[in-house]
């Protein structure tokens, strides 16, 4: 564990979850992100970071959870999967979360698919192209724990069924499920470039 919880990391679609940059985000104590006037919400979170530290999976789930933006207003996540982040020696890091959907303070349900996210009524996703170095860092994410998992397994004995192996792949999977999602928004883009310049391609 840590002592102070710190946010390292958030894609595209928690950013926008919590109305904040990378640069307001990353490095601030989490618990900042928890409404601190709602005793059993705090004691909800503090059950949540418990049960993933002691479950021999390394991970927990929740149903919601209520939290708070950095313009402190509230927004509440949905199917929370948090699990235990370990380095290549297999020591626990830090924690990580995902969910699939949140709704924010005017009412509206997002459903977030890895990096890309629309309302649930609809909407038109951004098409955006992914830069070269987001790609290469997210290949690099993949290859790295994908080179974890099978340390795990050739040079400390562990199988699926361990909870470093079982979080590490759920690591592997969220990382995989991003470039996919970086690799699909390049295809759009292109063929948003090539719809809206159809000479140039001529």
């Amino acid at each position: 564990g840590v002592d102070v919880p710190r946010y390292t990391y958030a894609n595209r679609a928690g950013l926008e979850c919590f109305d904040a940059n990378w640069d307001e985000l990353i490095g601030l104590d989490s618990t900042q992100s928890t409404p601190q006037d709602d005793a059993e919400e705090l004691k909800v979170r503090s059950n949540l970071l418990a049960a993933a530290e002691q479950n021999g999976s390394g991970i927990a789930t929740l149903e919601e959870a209520k939290r708070v933006t950095l313009k402190g207003q509230p927004v509440t996540l949905k199917n929370v999967r948090l699990f235990n982040v370990y380095d290549f020696s297999g020591d626990q890091v830090g924690q990580a979360a995902v969910f699939d959907e949140y709704v924010n303070a005017d009412g509206k349900t997002i459903k977030v698919v890895a990096t890309e996210w629309r309302n649930a009524g609809g909407g038109t996703p951004s098409v955006e192209p992914p830069s070269v170095e987001e790609l290469e860092a997210a290949q690099a994410g993949v290859d790295e724990w994908a080179a974890y998992i099978r340390a795990l397994k050739e040079e400390h004995g562990r199988d699926n069924k361990d909870g470093d192996v079982v979080a590490a792949v759920e690591q592997l999977k969220v990382r995989k499920d991003y470039l996919s999602a970086l690799q699909q928004r390049q295809e759009e883009a292109l063929k948003a470039n090539m719809a809206a310049f159809p000479d140039d391609h001529e």
